[in-house]
């Protein structure tokens, strides 16, 4: 049987494997969880530090979180040219709500996961409401770079005026990329992402993943 790439590549970068009397590594679920997570040209992206993430990505991951008799029934995100995102949500109690917000943030470094977002209307509907919608929004802006996060794996909401901070290191760290491990580096301990810049129809995520080059190459090969 062939060895597989990314095992190949680890013996040939001089990592320390198994001797010959212990078993090969099953990478199986190692895969399995990089291509669940990227896929070949967003990780090439993330490590030339721009990844774009179109607006039918985003309300991909948006779709996937609604959940059957929940307060919202339909949302979508819409990037715009000024650097602004549109929020529109088709509501139980509400009916139709829109938001438009400015991104104040987004980082994820060693210390914080943040996205703080400011909201140009004058009045925002009740609390609850408002932290349902942008915890939702949150995740969904950051899975092109981090891969699914679940709202379950928790989440920390907090709303002053019409500024609305997101933590979501918890669910990240809680998420199937907080959990991968590569002969013993853990790739979300070594991603950085500066800044998430809507434009028009997309957004621009400013990352860099300071991994060593041998493990990047071996991400690499998962999809050869």
């Amino acid at each position: 049987m062939d060895m597989p790439a990314i095992i190949q590549d680890a013996f040939s970068s001089g990592f320390s494997l198994p001797s010959a009397a212990s078993a090969v590594p099953d990478m199986t679920q190692t895969v399995a969880t990089i291509k669940e997570v990227w896929d070949a040209q967003t990780f090439s992206d993330m490590v030339n530090g721009q990844v774009h993430v179109p607006d039918d990505v985003i309300n991909q991951a948006l779709a996937s979180m609604l959940e059957p008799g929940g307060p919202v029934t339909e949302m979508k995100v819409t990037s715009l040219k000024n650097h602004q995102l549109r929020i529109e949500a088709k509501t139980v109690k509400e009916g139709r709500v829109v938001l438009v917000c400015t991104v104040e943030q987004l980082v994820h470094n060693q210390d914080q996961s943040l996205l703080t977002l400011k909201v140009t209307d004058k009045k925002l509907p009740d609390k609850p409401f408002v932290s349902w919608i942008f915890s939702r929004v949150s995740l969904a802006m950051v899975s092109k770079v981090v891969g699914h996060l679940d709202p379950s794996y928790g989440l920390d909401v907090n709303i002053h005026g019409n500024t609305v901070t997101i933590d979501f290191r918890q669910a990240l760290y809680n998420s199937r990329l907080g959990n991968l491990e590569l002969f013993g580096y853990r790739p979300v301990d070594y991603l950085t992402v500066y800044s998430l810049t809507p434009q028009d129809g997309f957004s621009d995520i400013s990352t860099n993943l300071a991994l060593p080059e041998q493990i990047k190459t071996m991400i690499k090969n998962v999809w050869l």
